[in-house]
Order: C-alpha cells, then structure tokens, then sequence
C-alpha cells in the first residue's frame, strides 16, 4: 500500500500536464504588401491553425502553408503571440494580425494579413 501510494505521489508530482491544442478557422479581412516602395492589396485568404502553448501551426495550402511558429507570450487560449526572425502573430478574442518584413534585391518588404477566428 505504501509502495502504491507513493508511487501515486511522485508520478503526481513529476507528470507534466498535457495541453491540448485549440484549433481556429479564419476569414482573412486584410492582405496588403509594401514592395518596391508601393502599397499592394491582395484578396484576403481564408486559413486554418492549431495552437498550444508551445507553438502555432498552420495548415497546409495558403500564404501560411504549414508554418509553424514558437508561442512566445501567451496568457490563455484566446490571447497570445507568436513569432520567428521575420514574422510575428498575435491573437486576442478571435482577433489576428500577422506582421512580416524582410528585404529582396529590390528592397525591403512587408507583409500585414488580419482575420477574424472562430475555434473549431
């Protein structure tokens, strides 16, 4: 029984605890690029991603394709942000906005793409 018990106590005690991953669909509302010193816009996609509070992936298919991000704030579910050397996502109450920048032979670039999600 004392075998059993504290078995019980340090499994407890040393477990981690599993988090499961919250899966989102989103409507894109916005896709503008800067490029070559000009403002473009783009038809908004529509994506999906999962999300613990270790990383963000993105499904395939679609500006993100496959993406996967470090989570590198993250309050709760519905409120935290991701990022990687040249994009940054954040997310709050079914709110993102994804920032990128970065440079080609023709200049520097960025990108801004905004949705509203919904969890699956």
């Amino acid at each position: 029984m004392t075998r059993t018990l504290l078995t019980a106590i340090f499994l407890t005690l040393f477990s981690q605890t599993a988090w499961a991953k919250n899966v989102y669909y989103c409507n894109g509302s916005h896709f503008t690029e800067f490029k070559g010193g000009k403002l473009e816009n783009y038809k908004p996609e529509n994506f999906k991603f999962s999300v613990d509070q270790k990383r963000l992936i993105f499904g395939a298919k679609g500006f993100f394709d496959e993406l996967e991000l470090k989570i590198v704030n993250w309050s709760n579910k519905d409120s935290w942000q991701a990022s990687n050397d040249v994009t940054i996502v954040t997310f709050n109450e079914g709110q993102f906005v994804s920032a990128i920048s970065g440079s080609d032979l023709k200049g520097v670039i960025g990108i801004l793409i905004a949705a509203d999600c919904d969890e699956f």
